[in-house]
């Protein structure tokens, strides 16, 4: 009896624990803005307010790949995986190969309005889907301009020579603006000790569905999980507690 007073007292101080982790989780939510964006290597963990967390996968990895061959890629197995013959050369694919298999599963393709929604998340509400931001009408550091390119990946420095103080992070979206350009989104952040060039959020249609720029990949997105109610699995424990307790009353 003894034994099992123990261990359920034990399961209860578990759950406790992770309650206080959950907590901690929960915390990304009630922060906002880009402390919601945690790094993960390849892969970017946005806690969202309505409690789903959901996944990025870093742009560099689909860097110089055109829009069709990743949508090809993903539509024969729901794989990101090289399944088929990208027209891109092998080191840009070989970015994709490397991929383990939990981190090629299960991605999908993001609309302009849906990558406009993350900026303005991610910015504190400031960008407004439509919108081109530069200069002083992106509030915003240059540190979060830095800071979200090294979340989603800096497809510039990947793609091309390493120009000082530049980077930028575009990828392909899934919206199409007419019969042969789809929007993409672009974040840029461009300084100089000769020019004072302005930082940039902007959607634009300069981009086609086939094309294979060194410096372009997709935007892909998945949802990971939802974020535990702490204050059920509280509940829960303490019941738990209550209950070891009673019955260690009525074994005296």
């Amino acid at each position: 009896m003894k034994n099992k007073i123990l261990n359920i007292t034990l399961v209860s101080i578990m759950l406790a624990g992770s309650c206080l982790v959950n907590v901690a989780n929960a915390g990304y939510i009630v922060n906002g803005g880009k402390d919601n964006f945690i790094n993960n290597g390849v892969i970017t963990t946005e806690y969202r307010a309505d409690g789903t967390v959901w996944e990025w996968l870093d742009l560099t990895v689909t860097n110089g790949i055109s829009y069709n061959d990743i949508v090809n890629d993903l539509t024969d197995d729901n794989k990101l995986n090289a399944s088929v013959t990208f027209t891109a050369n092998a080191s840009f694919s070989s970015n994709i190969a490397a991929l383990s298999t939990t981190d090629a599963l299960g991605w999908a393709t993001v609309s302009s309005n849906d990558l406009a929604a993350m900026f303005s998340r991610f910015f504190d509400g400031e960008y407004i889907s439509g919108n081109t931001y530069t200069g002083t009408s992106l509030s915003a550091s240059s540190s979060d301009i830095e800071t979200f390119i090294g979340l989603f990946g800096d497809t510039l420095h990947e793609g091309s020579s390493d120009p000082a103080n530049i980077g930028q992070t575009w990828g392909a979206t899934s919206s199409y603006y007419n019969s042969t350009y789809i929007y993409s989104g672009l974040v840029y952040d461009y300084q100089s000790a000769t020019k004072d060039y302005s930082d940039l959020v902007r959607i634009t249609s300069t981009y086609t569905a086939t094309s294979e720029r060194a410096d372009i990949g997709t935007w892909l997105v998945r949802e990971a999980a939802q974020v535990p109610e702490p204050a059920s699995i509280a509940i829960f424990s303490l019941g738990l507690l209550g209950l070891a307790a009673s019955r260690r009353r009525r074994s005296v």
